[in-house]
């Protein structure tokens, strides 16, 4: 049995809710908002479900442990790819401010300089007429 799974990470300080996922299942049969918990025991899967009096009683689930089992593992490595992704694109972000606290180098230090040149000209240009058509004093 063929099981996609795709994530949307879902990280709020207060709670334990990491993501939503949909499945699609022998791209035939799809199911939305399964969740991602983070329970005392680690990461965990919740299929959808809805209130009925007091309690929460799954909408859909699969019927054999099997099912179940492919159903987990894919919600919960999807989940893991999205989460490493996340957390490279936060460093790279990270050494990316770093590179622009230290200086830019190679080829973007060279632009960055002849663009600083090119301001200094125009900003120079700018000053010397000025200075000539300003009017002259005498005393």
């Amino acid at each position: 049995m063929d099981i996609k799974a795709n994530v949307n990470l879902f990280n709020k300080p207060d709670g334990n809710l990491r993501g939503i996922a949909s499945i699609s299942i022998n791209d035939d049969f799809i199911v939305k908002n399964i969740k991602v918990v983070e329970g005392e025991k680690g990461l965990f899967v919740a299929m959808p479900s809805q209130k009925i009096g007091n309690e929460y009683k799954d909408v859909c689930f699969a019927k054999s442990s099997e099912l179940r089992e492919q159903i987990n593992n894919a919600v919960l490595e999807a989940y893991g790819q999205l989460v490493t992704q996340a957390k490279e694109q936060k460093n790279n972000a990270g050494e990316a401010k770093k590179g622009q606290k230290k200086g830019r180098t190679g080829a973007e230090r060279s632009r960055a300089e002849v663009e600083q040149a090119e301001a200094d000209e125009d900003l120079q240009e700018g000053q010397d007429e000025q200075t000539e058509a300003g009017p002259v004093m005498s005393m």
